[in-house]
């Protein structure tokens, strides 16, 4: 399939089919096939939906003071720097609905910020995690270790946790020889 022969409304219809084939190729108990998607960056768009937001919220507000309901946000397309772009909104002359309006308009504002510092407190964890999987512990634990041992609690530590594996263990068969007699039934 040429990238050139489709447009991109239509590329999923015609992508769809090559997938299909290549994922048919493969046997049903493979587990080595992976399908991935290329999307957009979901905090760009939650920004540029928050800023969308806030213009509308604040051209209500402006109608509501007499202004001219003009929103006026900051885009950023593709790269280029950012300009400001006026947009009219066909707001309401009642002033009943302008504040029903800006109510509405006030809780996306609130929703899409959640939404916006949910995402990056995912990308903190993200990173956090990418630290923590990255760096080698080992060291930490030898020298952890060793100070056990130079501090005579290492063998101490090692024979509580043998006693413990131990009386699990022995918990464990005792469990399965009382549910074996509990299925074998009573004798008669």
């Amino acid at each position: 399939m040429l990238a050139d022969s489709v447009d991109q409304d239509s590329w999923l219809d015609a992508a769809a089919p090559h997938i299909q084939a290549r994922i048919a190729r493969y046997a049903a108990n493979e587990i080595r096939f992976n399908l991935m998607a290329v999307i957009g960056d979901r905090q760009e768009a939650l920004q540029q939906q928050l800023a969308a937001a806030q213009a509308k919220r604040q051209a209500v507000s402006d109608k509501l003071s007499g202004g001219s309901g003009v929103a006026a946000m900051e885009t950023d397309a593709a790269g280029s720097s950012a300009q400001l772009k006026q947009q009219e909104l066909d707001l309401p002359d009642d002033e009943a609905a302008l504040h029903q309006l800006l109510a509405e308009a006030a809780g996306e504002v609130d929703r899409l910020q959640d939404e916006l510092a949910a995402e990056q407190s995912k990308r903190a964890n993200w990173h956090a995690e990418n630290i923590r999987r990255k760096h080698n512990y080992i060291p930490f634990l030898f020298n952890f270790l060793k100070l056990l041992a130079e501090k005579k609690q290492l063998k101490r530590l090692i024979d509580e946790a043998l006693e413990k594996q131990q009386l699990q263990q022995a918990e464990r068969a005792a469990k399965q020889a009382k549910s074996a007699a509990a299925a074998g039934g009573p004798s008669t």
